[in-house]
């Protein structure tokens, strides 16, 4: 199967607005979505395996979400920070190169808020 991935951002420089947008597709063998209230300990989004392909995460809550993700082969407490803002959507691909031209692989994304709670809604792309 094809999945879409749409997306569009927009940065204000010296008070000029910048726009991107744009339209991918990906193979994918299935898709997995739901949605997971978070608390403010971290805890694995989705389930305990990252997905084959990508992972869409949306926060639809009304506090920031740390997500951190935590890469493979450095070592095994290494993650990469991200703080998604209530409304936000990202997406976290299975392989990255990391700063000293390492390939890596994405292996589990964790969320907390840093009080109460927000429900994000994720899409496992495999």
């Amino acid at each position: 199967m094809n999945v879409t991935i749409q997306y569009s951002a927009s940065v204000q420089v010296d008070g000029e607005v910048r726009t991107i947008a744009g339209s991918d597709f990906v193979e994918a063998g299935n898709v997995i979505t739901g949605t997971q209230t978070i608390g403010d300990t971290y805890e694995v989004i989705g389930g305990s395996a990252f997905p084959s392909t990508a992972i869409m995460l949306h926060n639809t809550g009304s506090v920031d979400v740390s997500i951190r993700v935590q890469i493979y082969p450095v070592d095994t407490f290494v993650y990469l920070a991200f703080n998604l803002t209530p409304g936000a959507t990202m997406c976290i691909p299975k392989t990255m190169v990391s700063d000293a031209d390492q390939m890596s692989f994405a292996v589990a994304v964790q969320a907390r808020t840093s009080s109460g709670t927000a429900d994000i809604d994720y899409c496992l792309i495999n």
